[in-house]
């Protein structure tokens, strides 16, 4: 009888963790609506190129390094689109049932006494009566969770919406970001990040083509970071940050929605201000007085809140979350061996993975929320809540490997199923994990333990500096040059094996190769090796 499995979200980390985990164990129950991006716009240009956002199990396309600086530069990242047309074919090769249900809302999730599986608590619009599932796994896999609202970070508001405007008078920029042509005449983006910087570039597209628009500002606080964290992810923003003109920095203190008839009793001698429903927002500079700013519309990107209503430290229960731990990546796939590839209950029934494992904390039992392992991405790709890091640690938390049968199709195959076959790899060389790439080079090339090891420290250091990674063809060179370096070294040294075995005894493991890779990544002669062939070091 096939175990029970209930995913919590239903977005690129939920289809990937099925795609890439067991097969066959378990009978799989997803709980909740499509994510993000199936609700955006179709044509909407993604933060990455296609070769650093390719599914699991599908063949990479080819090397792109667009820029945000031109449209016809934002062309060539990936279209909402082609991504959603990506996702449902990796859903559609899933193996094992996959029951979905979108309708459905989670309420508790928490530890039976009886028999020690967990218990997910539902609410059914359709069917009060339905408490929920008994399962023997739990995967959240809920994304960035709840976004911020206004209150959270001391923001008063005040006064009531009115809802026959054709837009919302103040919006989170997520939610924005679905209908971005729903504008007021005056407009204000609050937060600095790359989340504002994306809402930012649109709402600039929109007021440009809008008739009655009046004006817009990007607005970030005083002091702090600013706009300086906008640039993530890439160049895909960079029209925008460049554009200061649009930028000030106030700190808003207070929202109050004011009525029509409210605007014209307050400032009735005060020549030339409108006369339609607004929002008074009370912002303030630095080190100066506070004073009121009229807009149509506030859109509002504060980043996610961890312990809001619908969070998962408000969804589980409290022995639940005593429980986990941050999963470390012990085996360095993706990290120097600290990084966290998900949090886990030390059986491994309750995981949270993707986005959500780097925005879960609980103060009250002091988890902490976790660092991304995305330092070893090219830096396009390095966004805590990406996809491209998701899909990373997914994989390697999954050991899954990117080859499938040749022949026949037998379902998604491991490398130690496939070893004895022949096979087709679909490696990615940008967003591929050590282990992965290792394999390969094993698979297809007769080079030794240390030449391969040099390989892959190349590539992934190499790629780690570059913005969109390596292509191809400076892939093929990457482990040329390793290979011929390798050769040498064991010309040079006698016995290198002994040699290198007796270092690293002293250095700890990997010493030797760390030693190597430093000196041919940091030697001014060696920067022009590399430079020459249009890799940053």
């Amino acid at each position: 009888m096939a175990k029970l499995r209930v995913i919590i979200g239903q977005g690129t980390a939920s289809e990937v963790y099925q795609f890439t985990g067991t097969s066959g164990e378990y009978e799989t129950i997803v709980i909740g609506p499509r994510g993000l991006w199936a609700t955006l716009p179709s044509g909407h240009a993604m933060g990455q190129p296609p070769h650093l956002l390719a599914m699991p199990g599908r063949k990479v396309p080819a090397f792109q390094a667009p820029t945000g600086k031109t449209q016809s530069g934002l062309k060539q990242f990936l279209d909402v689109k082609t991504y959603q047309e990506n996702l449902m074919k990796l859903a559609g090769t899933q193996t094992g049932q996959r029951k979905e249900f979108t309708s459905l809302k989670v309420s508790s999730v928490e530890r039976s006494d009886e028999d020690g599986k967990i218990f997910v608590k539902v609410r059914d619009p359709a069917n009060p009566t339905f408490m929920g599932f008994k399962a023997d796994q739990v995967i959240i896999a809920t994304g960035i969770g709840p976004q911020k609202q206004p209150q959270d970070v001391g923001i008063k508001v005040s006064g009531n919406p009115d809802g026959n405007l054709g837009f919302k008078q103040m919006e989170e920029g997520i939610d924005y970001l679905t209908h971005a042509d729903k504008l007021g005449r005056v407009v204000v983006v609050y937060g600095g990040g790359a989340t504002g910087a994306w809402v930012a570039a649109e709402v600039n597209a929109h007021m440009a083509q809008k008739q009655d628009a009046i004006d817009w500002c990007w607005m970030a606080q005083p002091g702090g970071t600013g706009f300086s964290k906008s640039v993530l992810p890439g160049d895909r923003n960079a029209q925008i940050v460049d554009q200061e003109k649009f930028q000030v920095r106030y700190a808003i203190k207070s929202a109050v929605y004011r009525a029509k008839d409210e605007l014209r009793a307050t400032t009735a001698d005060i020549p030339g201000l409108p006369t339609r429903p607004m929002v008074e927002l009370t912002v303030q500079r630095e080190n100066a007085d506070p004073f009121p700013y009229l807009v149509d519309q506030l859109i509002y990107c504060i980043g996610g809140n961890p312990t809001a209503s619908g969070s998962i430290s408000a969804m589980l229960d409290d022995g639940l979350v005593c429980e986990l731990e941050p999963l470390k990546d012990m085996n360095r796939m993706v990290s120097d061996g600290t990084g966290v590839l998900a949090w886990a209950t030390p059986k491994r029934d309750l995981i949270i993975i993707g986005a959500a494992t780097f925005n879960f904390q609980e103060p009250f039992f002091n988890k902490k929320a976790q660092s991304a392992p995305m330092g070893f991405l090219p830096p396009n790709a390095q966004v805590p809540d990406g996809i491209a890091v998701a899909i990373s640690t997914i994989e390697a938390l999954n050991t899954y490997m990117p080859v499938t049968p040749s022949g026949p199709s037998g379902g998604q195959q491991t490398f130690k199923q496939a070893a004895g076959q022949k096979v087709t790899w679909n490696i990615n060389f940008n967003t591929s994990n050590r282990s992965q790439i290792a394999a390969f080079l094993a698979s297809n090339t007769d080079a030794d333990a240390f030449t391969a090891n040099l390989q892959v420290a190349l590539i992934v250091y190499l790629r780690s500096k570059n913005n969109f990674g390596l292509n191809e063809e400076q892939v093929k060179y990457v482990m040329g040059v390793a290979e011929r370096t390798a050769q040498r070294l064991r010309t040079s040294v006698p016995k290198f094996d002994t040699w290198r075995l007796n270092s690293d005894k002293k250095n700890g493991p990997d010493g030797t190769l760390q030693y190597f890779l430093t000196t041919m990544t940091t030697k001014d002669e060696w920067k022009t090796v590399w430079t020459g062939r249009g890799m940053k070091c």
